[in-house]
């Protein structure tokens, strides 16, 4: 069958899924309070509860899209220490760094790359969000049109059975559903087309501002990194709502103290009742917010001082031999199918 027929077969082909869960994080400065709620958090529930494996890796690769290579090597430590001390249990978790399978990955994406449409990669959002402000496509590097594809073969290549997703990350997992059928109906049954495991209903909005807290803004974010003057400084100046009425930043500030410490949120509620009712209580408010976000960074930051590079050295070395382990069985069933001898050296 023609590459250019395979692009329009997609029929069912169910493969044993390997690993429970897949997700990456973006090593591009502190995490946000906003990471911590919506992708951290639901993984310290699932780590107890599957039998499974569960992949977490720092996605260096990604990063490499939109920011220099140095400026990405020197956060990669830093985002998994940030993983291990808000408690992620590396003996249920497997943590490694994208680059330890980067020939694996890169292959993948390859083999993936003949079953997609340049128009295809041309809709994805990834290319539209991350283009600068009067860029057209033209003008894209082709690091950010191949962003998917590099998605795709994150995802496909370790048999995972559910991908965390948010809104955003919507269509990017649908072409790797996508493309698994492709290479299924070309090649046979080998690659699990994964599900999508929506995340938390959570829209952590910026302190100030309509967007959503983001790394790429830190005077209007919650950063993993702040201290409690940083903290206490964003939280004073932060947007709340008018008097008698609830606005989405006040409904934000909600859910990050519910996240956060489930304990004080009967006070946050409170304190908002009485808001609703007429009362001036936004100062209380603030100072409330500002109490749950020192303490829980606090927390999280004294846990983090107390990991050694030893820890971390540990930590990667394990993660890493069980990704180039699940990567390499993945690869090895794909060119057995394609019927392919790739003689590709191995980096180890």
């Amino acid at each position: 069958m023609a590459t250019s027929e395979l692009l329009d077969v997609a029929p069912a082909a169910k493969v044993a899924p390997r690993v429970a869960l897949l997700t990456g994080l973006r090593p591009t400065g502190s995490l946000t309070l906003a990471n911590v709620v919506g992708a951290v958090q639901p993984l310290l529930g699932r780590q107890q509860l599957e039998q499974q494996p569960i992949l977490l890796f720092v996605a260096d690769l990604h990063a490499l899209t939109d920011n220099e290579p140095a400026a990405v090597a020197g956060q990669v430590r830093a985002t998994v220490a940030d993983l291990l001390a808000l408690g992620i249990d590396a003996s249920r978790i497997r943590l490694f760094v994208q680059s330890a399978v980067l020939d694996d990955v890169n292959e993948l994406a390859g083999y993936l790359a003949r079953l997609v449409r340049v128009s295809e990669l041309l809709r994805q959002p990834s290319l539209k969000d991350k283009l600068r402000a009067g860029q057209g496509a033209e003008q894209a590097s082709a690091a950010l049109l191949m962003y998917p594809v590099l998605m795709a073969a994150d995802i496909l290549l370790h048999g995972a059975a559910v991908v965390p997703v948010g809104e955003d990350q919507l269509a990017h997992l649908e072409l790797a559903r996508l493309l698994a059928r492709r290479f299924n109906a070309a090649h046979g049954p080998t690659l699990v087309e994964p599900r999508a495991l929506p995340g938390p209903a959570l829209r952590i909005l910026a302190l100030r501002g309509e967007k959503k807290m983001s790394k790429s803004d830190p005077e209007t974010a919650l950063l993993l990194d702040d201290d409690a003057a940083t903290a206490n400084r964003k939280i004073a100046g932060c947007q709340t709502a008018v008097e008698g009425r609830m606005s989405p930043h006040l409904a934000s500030h909600l859910q990050l103290i519910e996240s956060l410490d489930p304990e004080a949120a009967g006070e946050a509620t409170a304190i908002v009742a009485g808001h609703l009712r007429g009362e001036r209580v936004m100062g209380r408010f603030k100072q409330h917010f500002a109490r749950v976000v020192t303490d829980y960074l606090a927390r999280v930051q004294s846990r983090r001082a107390r990991l050694t590079s030893g820890d971390i050295d540990l930590v990667l070395a394990e993660g890493r031999a069980f990704a180039r382990g699940s990567a390499r069985r993945t690869l090895g069933e794909a060119r057995q199918a394609m019927r392919f001898r790739a003689d590709v050296p191995r980096t180890e």
